[in-house]
């Protein structure tokens, strides 16, 4: 066994690929080594794949690369945890806009207002910036929604940029609260703790409830057949509601996982 030191991944394929290439054109020991003769492990290939295709490529290593895409590197899976981290990390602002941005969230709510509460809701986090906290957002953004123009001066109130910007933020809020209101209820109500199975059911709900398994499950083409990014959604979920089994076949209770451990186990 030797130990190699590389400084990051592209450091350690170029390390690599190096050793390959002399193993292949040198031979180990006298014996000739072959392409197929040769195995290299990654604990991941999401981030390895390309640089492996690059840099063996620049060598003219001949490779075969096994780097098919698990559910987690679906946009609509990674979607759907992006909604449960905002609720787990505390509903930090930069999330809580990211969230709603995604193209994946286009709920059926009076609330979205035609897509026009995104907008609000972007305009108002941004300028508020509250650190964290799904509370303490609600309460700033209900305090710029119910604040008027009166502490100006009526008179002016038409014509005082002061007075104009205060109106539009006050607006911008109104429009913006609704939506934030409606979200906040909805993952409020996800369980405190739950089994995989229960976490399943939830998560299912919560797809369907945001619009993000409509918008998975729409055709980019249309007429297109295959639907891999809700073929995904779907399979994550069903794995989880089937993931208590496990325990049932060992002759264990199910663990009851809250949301944080929830999170942590899918991914």
């Amino acid at each position: 066994i030797e130990v190699l030191g590389a400084a990051q991944a592209l450091g350690e394929i170029e390390l690599l690929g190096r050793r390959i290439k002399r193993l292949l054109s040198e031979g180990d020991g006298g014996r000739p080594v072959r392409p197929s003769d040769i195995a290299v492990v990654f604990r991941s290939t999401a981030d390895a794949a390309p640089l492996v295709r690059e840099i063996f490529g620049e060598l003219g290593i001949p490779f075969a690369l096994d780097a098919r895409r698990t559910l987690l590197d679906c946009r609509a899976v990674a979607a759907l945890l992006a909604i449960l981290r905002l609720e787990v990390e505390g509903w930090p602002f930069r999330q809580v806009i990211a969230v709603v941005e995604q193209t994946y969230f286009q709920p059926d709510w009076t609330e979205w207002s035609g897509g026009q509460a995104r907008a609000a809701v972007d305009e108002t986090v941004r300028e508020l910036q509250v650190a964290s906290g799904r509370q303490e957002l609600l309460d700033s953004v209900r305090r710029w929604a119910d604040r008027v123009t009166r502490d100006l001066p009526e008179a002016s109130s038409e014509d005082d940029p002061r007075a104009k910007r205060r109106a539009k933020r006050s607006a911008r809020a109104r429009l913006a609260l609704p939506l934030l209101e409606r979200l906040a209820d909805l993952l409020g109500r996800l369980p405190n703790t739950a089994t995989l199975a229960d976490w399943g059911t939830a998560l299912g709900k919560l797809a369907s409830s945001t619009g993000l398994r409509a918008v998975a499950a729409t055709p980019l083409v249309e007429g297109e057949a295959e639907q891999p990014e809700v073929d995904a959604l779907d399979r994550l979920i069903e794995c989880l509601k089937t993931a208590d089994r496990l325990y049932e076949w060992m002759g264990q209770p199910a663990p009851r996982l809250d949301r944080a451990e929830a999170l942590a186990r899918i991914e």
